[in-house]
C-alpha cells in the first residue's frame, strides 16, 4: 500500500502541471499520469530551469512535477547577461544534486507551487529527503512505482493534499524516530551546499565545473569549498 498523508483539498478547482525531466522515456510516463487525472491540465515538459522559473511565476498554483536529471536555476546567466557553457554531465551518483538544486530553488522562490518528487534511479537518501521536506515538497513516489501509483499521487498532490511512497514514508519514519529532518540538516557537519560541493570534488570536478553544475558563482563555490576544509582541520 502506498502513504498518503491528508490535508485539506482545494475544491476540485482545476490546477496547471509542469514536467521538469530531460529523458523523453522518464518525461512520456509522467506526462501519461497527469493526463489521467481529471482537472489536472498538462501544460509541457522542459528541460530548462529558466522556463520552469518563468512557469512558476505565470503559474501560482501549479504543480511542477521533477525528475532526477532537472537542471539548477542559474541565475548568473539573468544577471550578467553573459551566455554560460553547459555545465560537464554528472556522474550517475552525483545527478541528483540537480533536481535538489531546483527543488529548494522552487520551494524558497515560489512556494505555493506544489512540488511532486518522481526519482527513476534510487537517490532519495536521509540527506536527500532532508532537503526536499525542508523544500515543503509536497509528494515523492518510489523508484519502483507503477503507472496506478503515479496516478495517485499526481491526483492527492492536486486536491492539496501530500502523497509518499512505502520506502519514502519508511525513510521519513526513520527520521522522525532519531531526529527530525530538518533537525538533520543543521546537526549534520557539513551543510547541504556544502555536501553537494563535496561529492562533485570527489568524482573529479574542479571548482569551475562544481559553479557551472550548481549554478553558483566560481567564488562562492570555493568558499565552500574553505569552508568544508575548516571543518574537517585541513589547512595549507
Amino acid at each position: 500500500m502506498h502513504s498518503r498523508e491528508e490535508r485539506p483539498p482545494q475544491s476540485g478547482a482545476s490546477r496547471n502541471v509542469l514536467v521538469v525531466e530531460e529523458r523523453p522515456l522518464v518525461a512520456s510516463s509522467i506526462v501519461s499520469a497527469v493526463a489521467s487525472v481529471p482537472d489536472a491540465r498538462y501544460s509541457g515538459t522542459v528541460e530548462s530551469a529558466f522556463a520552469a522559473a518563468t512557469w512558476c511565476k505565470e503559474n501560482a498554483d501549479g504543480i511542477v512535477v521533477v525528475g532526477d536529471t532537472a537542471p539548477p536555476l542559474v541565475r548568473r546567466k539573468e544577471v550578467d547577461g553573459q551566455a554560460l557553457s553547459a555545465p560537464p554531465p554528472l556522474p550517475a551518483a552525483a545527478s541528483p544534486i540537480r533536481s535538489l538544486c531546483l527543488i529548494s530553488d522552487i520551494g524558497r522562490l515560489f512556494p505555493s507551487v506544489a512540488i511532486l518528487v518522481v526519482p527513476s534511479r534510487p537517490w532519495i537518501t536521509e540527506h536527500a529527503l532532508s532537503r526536499m521536506l525542508a523544500a515543503d515538497v509536497k509528494g515523492c513516489v518510489d523508484v519502483t512505482c507503477t503507472h496506478d501509483e503515479l496516478v495517485s499521487a499526481v491526483r492527492m498532490v492536486k486536491r492539496g493534499g501530500s502523497w509518499f511512497g512505502p520506502e519514502v514514508t519508511k525513510l521519513k519514519d526513520h527520521c522522525r524516530s532519531h531526529r527530525t529532518c530538518k533537525g538533520a540538516l543543521s546537526t549534520c557537519m557539513l551543510s547541504p551546499r556544502e555536501q553537494d560541493i563535496a561529492l562533485l570534488v570527489a568524482t573529479g570536478y574542479t571548482i569551475e565545473e562544481c559553479a557551472l553544475a550548481l549554478g553558483i558563482a566560481p567564488r562562492t563555490a570555493a568558499t565552500h569549498l574553505g569552508r568544508m576544509y575548516e571543518k574537517a582541520g585541513v589547512h595549507n
